[in-house]
């Protein structure tokens, strides 16, 4: 009888023994998951609803379960640079990443990824946006840098959702390890993409809608990391990049340093036991991106940098995350830039090529020529200036500018306000959700304003191709000049001796096809070609609607294809058709055109 009792309590014993093991984490090493979203503003998060808790809401689960930072701010409004100062700890001044053109993170800086990589830690990175920001080296430390995937017509960028499947297999396949992983999640910007709700249902095209997909998409990760039994141990980082694209009178979007732009979203869930209660409270002091990435670093290596940068403080957050305290000079300066690459801007200088704003406190100064000072604590909108002799602001106003200038950050020249009402304008012509007579009448608006414009003229021949409007097309521009093209009179005239003489190469592969009209191969390699230059122009249209955010070298940002000009002759029609319908067959796959 003795004997059974013991077998039974060593049987009992060994079985909590096991479920004990069970819930502990598998490595005591903490994990990090960073996901950073293009255009999640401070007001896109509300974590003070009054209905109960939305079980299909990431947002609602990190609101329960994370400090709340309401003052973050990014430390460039450029998401590549943004996303650099999180990597690296450090602002932009100091790891080099300044603009999406020929600017790139210095290999030189130890990323946070390299320095988790050293102790064994698993790294990944999977972007959902276009593959630029490997050209801009930070692809620095990560075993997995996944920017690779097949845009199509209506969509040119991964969604959260369907980055989910490779995020989920790359965590089972590296088993217990600790990790690094970072999220690159573009999906705010592009809102003319159909998304549906739990029900089956698609939803209006609107930011909300893409906002709505977002917060539902970021449950079923959480839920995951949850199932897997990462989540206790892992630090969760939300962080908005930058601001939804609000427009502001005589601001560029990618230059507009206010709140609006500059003021993001930032949730951060720190490790903990399995039975403790999550953290749920706000810290409303300002912080920086710059400051995240100094965080990482502590809670990775144990380990805080300091900024190099005179007059710029860097933290970790670490201790406030835990205590709802900060521990740091909350008069510290906290620095917001952006630019253009040089060959976008009128000055020739680069160092006035980046523009600069610094807050303390509630005051915050845009950097101009001539300083705009603004108090946010009573102007919410940062509307009203605040004028430099002000003895409220006055010692600090000069103080902090002295600071800029000390670190050799010159004052910005605005640009001209015909040149920002110029870039809304034809931003506006191209936003997805506009009508083509919407679209059509911003453009004549914009040539009312700057005659001559070449970009907003060809941006309107094609409005007007796509009608036939030649008589149209001949009220703006050199029509003869346009008919005069050589690829034109080759493809009307079926002497093949003269085909040399156009030098387009997708205008030839048309003409091949026009004058062997059953050539079944020749058809096929010009849809082919065809689909990719149609691409190509949807890509440079969205750059154009993003106020050219990306590298575009050339000052024309647009030019009238010869294609396309083929393609809207009489003669053409049925070419056309056929290039148009199989647009619409095989923009979701184009390898399957064959």
């Amino acid at each position: 009888m003795l004997k059974q009792k013991f077998s039974q309590i060593l049987g009992i014993t060994s079985l909590v023994l096991m479920t004990s093991a069970c819930s502990l984490p598998r490595n005591d090493k903490t994990s990090v998951l960073v996901i950073a979203v293009e255009n999640l503003g401070v007001n896109q998060v509300n974590c003070s609803r009054d209905n109960k808790l939305n079980t299909h809401s990431g947002f609602d689960l990190l609101c329960e379960e994370s400090v709340r930072f309401t003052h973050g701010f990014t430390s460039s409004v450029l998401s590549g640079p943004a996303l650099a100062s999180i990597l690296t700890g450090q602002y932009p001044a100091e790891h080099g990443f300044r603009h999406h053109g020929r600017s790139a993170l210095s290999s030189k800086v130890q990323t946070i990824t390299e320095a988790a990589q050293a102790k064994s830690y698993a790294t990944s990175f999977f972007s959902g946006g276009a593959p630029v920001l490997r050209k801009h080296n930070l692809q620095q430390g990560f075993e997995i840098f996944d920017d690779n995937f097949t845009p199509t017509l209506t969509t040119f960028f991964r969604s959260l959702g369907k980055t989910e499947p490779l995020f989920k297999n790359w965590l089972k396949d590296i088993g217990s390890k600790p990790f690094f992983s970072v999220l690159y999640v573009p999906d705010l910007l592009f809102v003319d993409t159909i998304t549906t709700n739990d029900l089956g249902e698609s939803r209006n095209l609107s930011f909300e809608s893409q906002l709505e997909e977002l917060d539902e998409t970021l449950l079923s990760y959480f839920h995951f990391l949850k199932e897997q039994k990462r989540w206790d141990n892992t630090v969760i980082v939300l962080v908005g990049l930058n601001g939804p694209q609000q427009k502001r009178r005589n601001e560029l979007l990618n230059t507009n340093l206010f709140s609006e732009r500059s003021q993001v979203a930032l949730f951060i869930k720190p490790p903990h036991k399995p039975r403790d209660e999550g953290l749920s409270w706000s810290i409303d002091s300002n912080v920086s991106l710059a400051d995240v990435g100094v965080t990482l670093r502590d809670y990775l290596l144990n380990e805080v940098q300091d900024s190099k940068i005179p007059n710029l403080e860097t933290v970790s957050l670490r201790n406030s995350i835990l205590t709802a305290q900060t521990d740091w000079n909350e008069d510290r300066i906290i620095a917001v830039e952006s630019a253009w690459p040089d060959w976008k801007l009128e000055a020739g200088n680069p160092s006035k090529a980046i523009r600069y704003s610094a807050r303390k406190g509630y005051f915050v100064v845009i950097h101009n020529e001539r300083p705009r000072i603004y108090n946010s604590l009573i102007d919410r909108f940062e509307t009203s200036t605040t004028a430099l002799s002000d003895p409220s602001i006055s010692s600090w106003a000069f103080d902090t500018l002295k600071s800029l200038e000390d670190n050799s950050w010159s004052p910005w020249a605005p640009m001209k306000a015909s040149e920002v009402h110029r870039w809304d304008l034809l931003s506006e012509s191209m936003d997805p959700l506009v009508t083509d007579n919407s679209r059509e009448n911003d453009l004549r608006e914009t040539l009312q304003k700057n005659p001559g414009d070449i970009t907003a003229i060809n941006l309107l021949i094609y409005q007007l191709l796509e009608k036939s409007d030649w008589n149209g097309i001949a009220k703006i521009t050199d029509l003869q000049k346009l008919k005069d093209n050589s690829c034109l009179k080759v493809f009307l005239n079926k002497d093949l001796s003269d085909i040399k003489l156009c030098e387009d190469p997708l205008s030839l592969e048309l003409i091949e096809w026009f004058r062997d009209e059953k050539n079944e191969a020749l058809r096929r390699k010009f849809l082919r070609s065809y689909y990719y230059a149609k691409m190509d122009q949807k890509i440079t249209e969205t750059n154009i609607y993003l106020q050219s955010i990306w590298d575009t070298s050339s000052k024309d940002l647009i030019s009238v294809r010869t294609i396309d000009l083929l393609l809207a002759l009489p003669e053409a029609q049925r070419f056309s058709q056929q290039a148009q319908r199989h647009l619409a067959i095989y923009q979701i796959k184009p390898e399957e055109i064959y």
